[in-house]
């Protein structure tokens, strides 16, 4: 088993070995020198290296997704309006100012203030 006595028992006993020693010294010859590789840099053509692609032009969404993003803001809307008025009734604040519910969600959840999201005809 290799324990830390017993790692410091074959030390002992190396170091006695080493110390036992003497004989002659051998130099073995050592390994062949590796060749100098060029530069990565000095492998490219200038002239022939591929040039990046330019950015992915957006992401077009389809139906489905601008109904999720829609939904996404209405609540985002819904959460704003029942954070700062929780006792407003959302049906008669539809039919006083006359802009549909989700129309009043949807604007607050993409930042108008609340007068922008209850003017009749903002867009």
């Amino acid at each position: 088993m290799n324990t830390p006595s017993s790692r410091e028992a074959d030390r002992i006993a190396l170091a006695a070995q080493v110390a036992a020693f003497t004989g002659q010294v051998e130099v073995l010859p050592g390994f062949p020198e590796r060749p100098t590789y060029r530069k990565r840099t000095s492998w490219i053509d200038p002239d022939t290296k591929l040039t990046r692609k330019g950015k992915k032009p957006p992401r077009v969404l389809c139906a489905s997704d601008k109904l999720e993003h829609q939904r996404a803001m209405r609540r985002r809307g819904t959460a704003l309006l029942r954070q700062d008025w929780p006792e407003l009734n959302l049906a008669q604040l539809a039919v006083d100012t006359g802009v549909h519910v989700t129309t009043i969600q949807y604007r607050l959840g993409i930042g108008q203030t609340f007068e922008q999201a209850t003017r009749r005809g903002a867009a």
